[in-house]
């Protein structure tokens, strides 16, 4: 599969140069706020802004806040779109997307109201909340005509959309397939990871000796893929790898046991070495537990050879969303020919963790093949190897 164009709205930015230059900063762009713990707590978000929520979106099904962000970088694709459209009719293009809540701060909103005001308000459909409402309203939007579905695996969603991408390509469903996720915040998430302590006092640390949880995060990204390469210059998806742990409901399996499956079967199926990939943007949570195990399934792979770091201290957690952000922003590294992005908010290395080479200078991408990491609760494990292929 080839990327014939990616678009991404995150904390980072808006567009590619807000985006570069964010990335590139050393300064966080999440953001103190007291409205969404219980009690007025303080907590660090990655948050889009107000700007997205006044888009119109006309079928009241529809007009969620979610999906008022989501349109915001579907209007980035559609010009490339159409160009796509002159060689691959619409009924052969699918739509296949990720979320988490997509629009339960809706549904959050309208019950407020039903206790104050005895109604749920003019503006309210219960179908905003459908985890489904995604991948109709983009199908809807994009007026095509292909196979549609939503996937909800919780942080591993949009990454699980390019493996049932491929899996329609190859059965000859789809040559070309819309695929991306959606999260925006709510209380939901935000007093749901609370209640589990797995929220950080401060801006996230992944890796860190001292670090102490995730700060939540919204962010929309799509990416079209095509079956059949139309530039010279769009990259490859080089291989897919997934795996369960079988372990928890909600923690990972400590041994990264099953992170170091997945990351094997991308590299198995993309026919490379492990020295072969030149960075890993990691799933790096600034969680006790994810990036003990992480580090481990890192470094049982690659040693120390191979620079790490996460993005999730820039963007947040984007929950269903992350997977495919965090591969656009690779997308992005490599499209730019950009450095490979520095560790912020970095100190010193866990040294209860695998010594793991967590990236804290800026340098060249001398590989220029990149993995990403998406897991989940329950051990929902996907990597993604990205290159010029």
């Amino acid at each position: 599969m080839f990327i014939y164009n990616s678009a991404m709205i995150s904390a980072l930015g808006l567009d590619e140069t807000e985006i570069i230059k964010n990335l590139y900063s050393d300064q966080s762009k999440l953001q103190l706020s007291s409205d969404y713990l219980l009690n007025h707590q303080s907590t660090y978000l990655g948050l889009v802004g107000q700007k997205y929520k006044s888009e119109n979106i006309l079928e009241k099904k529809f007009n969620s806040v979610n999906n008022k962000l989501a349109l915001t970088a579907l209007i980035k694709l559609k010009k490339s779109l159409k160009d796509l459209t002159q060689y691959i009719p619409k009924n052969r293009i699918a739509v296949i997307v990720g979320t988490s809540t997509s629009g339960f701060s809706d549904a959050e909103n309208a019950f407020k109201r039903l206790n104050k005001h005895n109604n749920l308000g003019n503006d309210f459909h219960y179908k905003q909340q459908e985890i489904g409402g995604l991948s109709e309203f983009v199908k809807n939007y994009l007026d095509l005509s292909g196979p549609s579905y939503t996937i909800s695996t919780a942080c591993s969603s949009s990454a699980r959309t390019l493996i049932s991408a491929q899996h329609l390509m190859q059965c000859g469903l789809a040559d070309a397939v819309i695929v991306g996720g959606c999260d925006t915040i709510c209380k939901l998430t935000t007093q749901g990871f609370d209640s589990l302590q797995s929220v950080s006092q401060s801006i996230c640390k992944p890796f860190e000796t001292t670090r102490d949880g995730i700060n939540i995060g919204e962010a929309a990204a799509f990416m079209i893929l095509t079956k059949k390469r139309f530039s010279k210059s769009s990259l490859k998806i080089l291989g897919i790898g997934q795996s369960s742990d079988a372990y928890h409901m909600s923690a990972p399996d400590p041994s990264g046991l099953g992170a170091e499956r997945s990351m094997l079967d991308a590299i198995t199926k993309a026919n490379i070495r492990c020295e072969d990939v030149g960075y890993i943007n990691a799933h790096g949570t600034g969680t006790k537990l994810n990036d003990s195990m992480e580090s481990m399934a890192i470094f049982n792979l690659f040693k120390d050879n191979t620079p790490v770091t996460s993005t999730k201290n820039q963007t947040g957690h984007t929950l269903g969303a992350s997977g495919i952000l965090e591969l656009s922003i690779c997308w992005l590294i490599l499209k730019k020919s950009l450095e490979i992005p520095v560790q912020q908010n970095f100190d010193l290395i866990d040294p209860n963790i695998q010594p793991i080479n967590v990236n804290t200078q800026y340098r060249v991408l001398k590989n220029k093949i990149i993995l990403s990491n998406s897991f989940a609760f329950g051990g929902n494990n996907v990597s993604i190897i990205i290159g010029e292929g």
